[in-house]
Parts: structure tokens; C-alpha cells; sequence
């Protein structure tokens, strides 16, 4: 609800059973880490990525290194140190990234690069 009033413009979504179809017909993509940004890789949807621990920005770097396409990321940070004036100018920039093609023969391969280095 925070979301919906402070940003009267952008349609804020309630839960929903599947994020497939929403990523891929979305602009862009506001997530924490999770599988949202597999769906927002396989689609290259620009993301801004908040976190929900200050840890996961270590998660978030090994993200870009397996990333097909680090340039439609943002770093949002952690959750916690988010303001309005903040997470407007964070948003004002990922408005302004460009969609990276769909490469659906290629998805996946960065994912495993993923795994292999947690792993």
C-alpha cells in the first residue's frame, strides 16, 4: 500500500500466482533476489534488485558477474535504508534502461555460471 500511495502513477500489483507473464510484459521489473530475476534475465527486463538483508549485495555482484545482460540491473540496496527521495531517483533510472533482447537460446547459461561460483 506504501508503494500505491507514494507512486500514484505506477500500478502496484498484489500477490500473484505466477510472475512469468507480468515480467515479460512488464517495462520493468522492481524485485528483491529471488526467481522474479530469472524471469527478468530470461525477458531482459531492466530490474531494480532491493534487498531484504544487507548481505545480499554480495549476491547481488554475482549476479551482474553471471548476468547475460549487467547492464539492465540496479543496485536498490537494502531495504531498510530506502527513503521516498531515494527509491524515486533509483526508479527515475531504471525507467531510463533499455529492454536487452530476449535470448532465449542463451538463457540459462549465466545462471549456471551463477551456481557454479556459489557452489
Amino acid at each position: 500500500q506504501w508503494f500505491a500511495n507514494e507512486f500514484p502513477t505506477v500500478d502496484v500489483l498484489g500477490p500473484q500466482k505466477t510472475t512469468f507473464e507480468l515480467v515479460g510484459s512488464a517495462n520493468c521489473v522492481i524485485s528483491a533476489l529471488g526467481v522474479t530475476l530469472q524471469e527478468a534475465e530470461y525477458h531482459g527486463k531492466p530490474s531494480l534488485v532491493i534487498f531484504n538483508y544487507p548481505e545480499d549485495a554480495t549476491d547481488f555482484d554475482v549476479l551482474l558477474d553471471a548476468s547475460e545482460h549487467p547492464a539492465t540491473w540496479i543496485n536498490g540496496g537494502f531495504y531498510n535504508d530506502l527513503n521516498a527521495p531515494k527509491l524515486a531517483a533509483a526508479i527515475g533510472d531504471l525507467v531510463n534502461l533499455l529492454p536487452a533482447p530476449t535470448n532465449q537460446l542463451r538463457w540459462g547459461q549465466g545462471w549456471r555460471a551463477l551456481f557454479d561460483k556459489i557452489m
